[in-house]
């Protein structure tokens, strides 16, 4: 969902015409969409360490080779 949020905003910033008024409130908004994934993506860190049973790194949850899915 933050992806898509983030690609609405790309598309919302790139296709209006720019005017300082209209740049100033994208570059506002921005910091919204990068805490809403950051959120999310702690949250599916929280998830991948009860599923794993083990903590681990946000390194180590993205190199994994563990299904996205649970069983």
């Amino acid at each position: 969902l933050a992806c898509l949020f983030l690609l609405a905003w790309v598309h919302a910033a790139l296709s209006t015409r720019w005017t300082t008024s209209r740049m100033v409130l994208s570059v506002e908004f921005l910091p919204f969409c990068v805490l809403f994934f950051l959120v999310g993506f702690y949250n599916a860190l929280l998830n991948f360490q009860i599923r794993a049973r083990r903590l681990v790194t946000w390194r180590a949850y993205l190199l994994t080779s563990a299904s996205f899915w649970p069983r």
